[in-house]
């Protein structure tokens, strides 16, 4: 049997797709530069919309949709447990301003008063800095896990517009929040999105987690 050509797009089988639990519709790749590949080919550099889902434990699979509202209407087809999928924010596209927010802590309880004291922060330094009030989409995470409660949210600053999410602009004004935040608050505030190459630029903006419409992190949502 010949070795499958490196070139190659993989795309899941039918089988996979299923045990992965994606959306329907669109195109699956076990390989995110084959989405990305596949995504330009299709429908122009830059344009489409890349998903990416955790797939039972092997990481993340990689979906190819015309567009996030395609994607986002697949997505609601599912139950709402297993609403849950990421952006791949393409190099090419201009990327929304957006906190990862994310930690372990003791006290369930202590989530909505976390979360609030980091917004206000947000608000207050969106201000400082750009002299406006911006709207923001907060999406929720959180959950148990092993290591204990781990509080997640996703907050993405909309129509504030970044040419990309991995040079050093937003990292910049997200490292400004982080360091106004009291210290115990600061280490929700995670960097690690914002420090990695052109290739693996990657926003957890959001999950699909509600009925609600969610709005994107790469800018070509708001059109």
């Amino acid at each position: 049997m010949n070795k499958r050509k490196r070139d190659e797009f993989v795309f899941l089988t039918a089988f996979e797709d299923k045990n992965a639990g994606v959306p329907p519709g669109g195109k699956w790749f076990k390989k995110k530069k084959h989405a990305k590949a596949y995504a330009n080919a299709l429908y122009g550099e830059g344009l489409g919309f890349v998903a990416a889902w955790a797939y039972a434990g092997k990481g993340y699979c990689y979906g190819v949709y015309a567009s996030y509202d395609e994607c986002l209407s697949c997505t609601l087809k599912l139950k709402v447990g297993r609403r849950y999928g990421f952006e791949m924010i393409r190099a090419e596209n201009g990327c929304n301003l957006y906190f990862d927010v994310e930690g372990i802590i003791e006290d369930p309880t202590d989530e909505e008063q976390i979360r609030a004291r980091i917004v206000e922060k947000i608000q207050k330094g969106l201000w400082r800095k750009y002299n406006a009030n911006f709207g923001l989409q907060i999406t929720r995470g959180s959950r148990q896990t092993d290591k204990g409660f781990k509080l997640s949210y996703h907050i993405v600053v909309t129509g504030l517009v970044f040419s990309n999410n991995y040079g050093g602009a937003m990292k910049s004004f997200v490292l400004e929040i982080k360091e106004s935040l009291a210290e115990a608050d600061q280490y929700f505030i995670d960097l690690n999105p914002y420090m990695r190459p052109v290739y693996e630029g990657w926003a957890y903006a959001h999950g699909f987690e509600q009925q609600a419409r969610l709005r994107r992190a790469s800018a070509k949502c708001y059109g």
